[in-house]
């Protein structure tokens, strides 16, 4: 979903925008947002992930996509290489 709809830095501000999601669909209008999000700004993102019971954390740096699993400790690879589009 990220590497097709989402791959720019302007599509990946347009998803950051709306703030935390539950679901990410193919149009912004369409996605869900969570029913209670976490109101601790400070929380950093992995905390804040592992709090959510993420399974997941994606980040948009360099030009491209990176994914990060909630149970590691912040080793970021780039989305292109961990699945196929």
């Amino acid at each position: 979903m990220l590497l097709r709809h989402y791959n720019s830095a302007e599509a990946a501000e347009s998803i950051v925008a709306l703030g935390d999601l539950s679901t990410l669909e193919e149009a912004t209008d369409l996605c869900k947002k969570l029913s209670d999000p976490f109101s601790a700004d400070s929380l950093p993102l992995l905390e804040k992930a592992r709090r959510a019971c993420a399974e997941y954390v994606y980040i948009y740096a360099e030009g491209q996509w990176h994914v990060c699993e909630a149970n590691d400790d912040m080793t970021w690879k780039p989305l292109s290489g961990v699945i196929a589009c």
